[in-house]
């Protein structure tokens, strides 16, 4: 699955600005109790979004702006799917309780 968000944002020196995403999300499960955890949230579309909007507000108020424009998309990646580990191209990935799991994040664009 691919879901696409516009996020809103403010730096550490008070600049606001948007990032647009695309998230590719899987949903994992090793047993049939894990899959029914699949049908626990009503709307998982909303609740990856409100977590992932959450996520990069916080990680953009500890940067200057002039950081977050020459970093934004290594910044955001980052924040969503963990650093990425030294010899490695896998980055780890934003699990949630109910198996869901966001396994790539594309960084569309920047606007302040």
């Amino acid at each position: 699955n691919q879901v696409g968000d516009i996020v809103g944002f403010e730096s550490k020196d008070h600049v606001k600005g948007k990032v647009k995403i695309s998230l590719r999300v899987n949903f994992e499960a090793e047993t049939e109790e894990d899959r029914l955890k699949w049908f626990g949230t009503d709307n998982y579309v909303k609740f990856l979004t409100d977590h992932v909007r959450s996520v990069i507000a916080g990680m953009t108020k500890k940067y200057p702006v002039a950081q977050i424009k020459s970093e934004y998309v290594n910044l955001v990646r980052d924040a969503i799917l963990g650093a990425k580990p030294e010899g490695t191209a896998k980055r780890a990935g934003m699990s949630f309780e109910n198996g869901m799991k966001v396994t790539e994040v594309e960084v569309l664009e920047l606007a302040l």
